[in-house]
């Protein structure tokens, strides 16, 4: 039996993620990016329904979250007048275990003004072909996904034709609230995600308004995207909502899906909210997982052949 102790990860495969991390640096150095350093720590947490943070207390018992992704604090950076902004960091994301996910996790995320996201994916393309080799990236809007892979249209379906296909599929269903994006969301991970970035890096782009996030929506989509290769999900990325009023009403309306699921309300980030309303430049921003980079530069399937030490051995 293996000792405890020992790495789940080996010396090659950590000299692997090393070289990547000093690549990655030398990339952004040479596109004229700051490298910055935000809390771990935070008053305020992300508010998402799908992601539960952990807390932790001080002396005083004084409520803190461990941040699930550096966005707020970076974007109260941008402003400040930062400019073009990265960041290399631990994340955490409480209850997600798995080949692809790890509890405490490496996140690199990064902020460029003027750009419009089609601009920053083709950005990340060309980050890929340098780190990872591979060809460019292959863009396809989340409705030719679904027609190519589906045969439908996800914006003309109902909640009833999505539930319908997915009984044609499968004979076991999951147990989901009567949400039409609950049901885009299972197809899209049981039926197309797999199916996306085979042969090179493919962006899906142009989400349902429903699914906005935190990007802004521009002819009833929203501006975001995100990245596969050999069907695994790189990054999230945004042309970034910068409206504090829109803003704080997404925190609500998630709130209350959280409320409705019965998972706890979270606080809101007031400091982020008046960096909003301060003002902060038009821009795109993307989170990459870094170690998902790394499992994909290993050719491995499991994340803890990545890490020196996964959650459980730690």
């Amino acid at each position: 039996m293996r000792n405890n102790f020992f790495s789940t990860s080996n010396l090659e495969n950590l000299k692997t993620r090393s070289l990547l991390l000093k690549n990655l640096r030398i990339f952004f150095e040479a596109k004229g990016y700051l490298e910055v350093e935000t809390p771990l720590l935070s008053h305020f947490p992300s508010i998402d329904l799908h992601i539960e943070p952990f807390t932790t207390f001080s002396a005083n018992n004084e409520e803190f979250f461990l941040q699930t992704s550096p966005e707020f604090a970076m974007k109260r950076l941008l402003a400040c007048g930062f400019g073009s902004i990265f960041q290399v960091c631990k994340a955490f994301r409480n209850g997600e275990f798995g080949n692809l996910h790890n509890p405490e996790f490496t996140i690199v995320e990064w902020y460029k003004p003027g750009f419009s996201h089609f601009e920053l994916m083709a950005e990340i393309s060309e980050l890929f072909t340098k780190l990872l080799q591979t060809k460019p990236a292959k863009f396809t809007s989340y409705k030719e996904a679904f027609e190519t892979h589906l045969k439908i249209n996800p914006f003309l379906c109902s909640t009833e034709d999505l539930q319908n296909l997915a009984k044609q599929k499968l004979t076991t269903l999951p147990n989901l609230e009567n949400s039409k994006d609950d049901w885009l969301n299972f197809l899209l991970t049981e039926f197309v995600e797999k199916k996306l970035g085979v042969e090179q890096p493919e962006f899906l782009y142009n989400y349902p308004s429903s699914q906005a996030a935190l990007s802004k929506i521009n002819g009833g989509f929203a501006e975001r995207f995100e990245l596969y290769v050999d069907g695994i999900e790189l990054c999230n990325g945004f042309h970034e909502l910068t409206d504090a009023k829109e803003q704080a009403k997404r925190f609500e309306l998630e709130n209350q899906k959280r409320e409705s699921q019965g998972k706890r309300v979270l606080p809101k980030d007031t400091r982020f909210l008046q960096a909003l309303e301060f003002g902060i430049p038009a821009c795109s921003g993307v989170a990459l997982g870094f170690d998902r980079l790394v499992l994909l530069a290993l050719k491995t399937k499991n994340i803890k052949e990545t890490l020196t030490f996964s959650f459980e051995n730690a």
